[in-house]
């Protein structure tokens, strides 16, 4: 099965960490399934500490806010080195 793949700006493949952890996206669903209550207990658990605080609902909220960068603009690769994009023209996906 064809994984997507990142490449450097030399075009070398660069890869995504979890390409070592599972086969296919259907290995990704039975881990999901299988882990279910320890994923969601420790997902709420992240919530309620970050929401459940003394900090100012503000700062919270521009904490939170930040967090979708972990999402949209990183890369865990496939060798576990961690990197940020800086801007949307580099990196291309298959």
């Amino acid at each position: 099965m064809k994984q997507p793949n990142f490449f450097d700006d030399l075009g070398n493949v660069i890869g995504h960490y979890y390409e070592n952890l599972f086969n296919s996206s259907r290995e990704v669903i039975e881990y999901v399934v299988k882990n279910f209550d320890y994923l969601y207990i420790y997902t709420k658990k992240f919530h309620d500490i970050l929401y459940n605080t003394s900090i100012d609902k503000w700062f919270v909220d521009l904490i939170a806010s930040q967090l979708t960068t972990l999402q949209k603009s990183t890369i865990y690769t496939k060798d576990g080195l961690f990197g940020v994009w800086e801007g949307f023209g580099s990196g291309k996906q298959l």
